[in-house]
């Protein structure tokens, strides 16, 4: 089966080739049964959809298209059948992590701890400089969904949590549900 990888800005398409459990593209050939560490990501950002699947750390699939066109793209539709078919010929005993990496989730926690810090501190600076109780009240909200939103992406992102994990039937089995829906017809 090949399936192009939908190309970067300064990248042609690369195209796989899975034969058992043999895998081939322009990295070169990698045996699946020796697959010891997975990373599946799902993310939309600016209404674009990417997902990507790693294996090994040096084996990256990908495909990125607007997040309404999924549905009804066929190279999509090949990628996602792609992804299946690899998680199928995986070992049994593999796990999937799924999210990124240490060094992005890293960043995110970042990100949701100086939201924390932004809405409790611009609360703070306007209680120290006296401003009214009617501009309080106004910025509280603003100020709370700030916090609340910091809190949870730190919860989220916490280097203390462990990233979740899947086996690759069961990952399979959500790219199944995924392919069944958007059968193209």
């Amino acid at each position: 089966m090949d399936d192009p990888d939908k190309p970067g800005a300064l990248t042609g398409p690369t195209r796989f080739t899975l034969e058992g459990r043999q895998l081939s593209g322009d990295a070169g050939p990698l045996d699946l049964s020796t697959v010891t560490e997975a990373l599946f990501v799902n993310r939309v950002i600016r209404r674009t959809r990417t997902m990507r699947l790693e294996l090994n750390g040096t084996c990256r699939i990908s495909y990125a298209a607007p997040e309404n066109a999924w549905a009804t793209d066929p190279d999509a539709h090949s990628f996602l059948t792609l992804c299946r078919d690899i998680l199928h010929a995986l070992p049994p005993e593999a796990r999937i992590t799924l999210g990124e990496r240490r060094g992005a989730r890293l960043v995110m926690f970042g990100i949701g701890v100086a939201g924390i810090l932004l809405g409790a501190g611009v609360f703070a600076v306007a209680l120290a400089t006296g401003a009214s109780s009617d501009r309080l009240v106004a910025a509280a909200v603003p100020m709370l969904v700030l916090v609340g939103l910091g809190a949870v992406i730190a919860r989220t992102y916490a280097p203390a949590r462990k990233p979740r994990t899947a086996t690759p039937k069961a990952l399979a089995a959500v790219l199944d549900g995924i392919l069944a829906r958007n059968a193209p017809g």
